[in-house]
């Protein structure tokens, strides 16, 4: 599983609530949906002598909270504090392979959505790690 889901368990009120896709039927309590965005080769390296390429790849993974159904914005924000600190619980790829480093990316600070009647908010994490080693 993908490390960035298993972290996400430890947002505060988010136990059991996070999904690798948005839920067909939400929950009514606030949950998180974890989604890898990209992926590609940052750098490639020089083969090795056992005839492996090695690569540098990154990964962007998106974090998005949402509250309650109809809760207020601001029992979001907690949440989104403890989503930006994830990246120092991140340790490994979606595949398993030791995360390089990670970065955060830009943000989206909790807003509220009229059609759906949550808040929500969004962190971007870059992770990146090496291939062919």
């Amino acid at each position: 599983m993908h490390n960035a889901l298993t972290a996400s368990e430890t947002l505060p009120g988010y136990a059991g609530r996070v999904f690798q896709a948005t839920p067909g039927d939400a929950p009514p309590g606030p949950y998180a949906v974890v989604t890898e965005l990209t992926t590609g080769t940052v750098r490639e390296y020089q083969r090795a002598e056992n005839g492996r390429t090695p690569r540098e790849r990154s990964v962007t993974t998106l974090v998005t909270l949402y509250g309650g159904l109809d809760a207020p914005m601001h029992e979001l924000r907690d949440a989104f504090t403890a989503a930006q600190e994830l990246a120092d619980l991140i340790t490994h790829t979606l595949g398993g392979t030791p995360a390089a480093g990670v970065q955060s990316g830009p943000d989206l600070p909790p807003r509220q959505d009229p059609v759906s009647r949550r808040a929500y908010a969004a962190v971007r994490f870059v992770l990146t790690y090496r291939t062919g080693v």
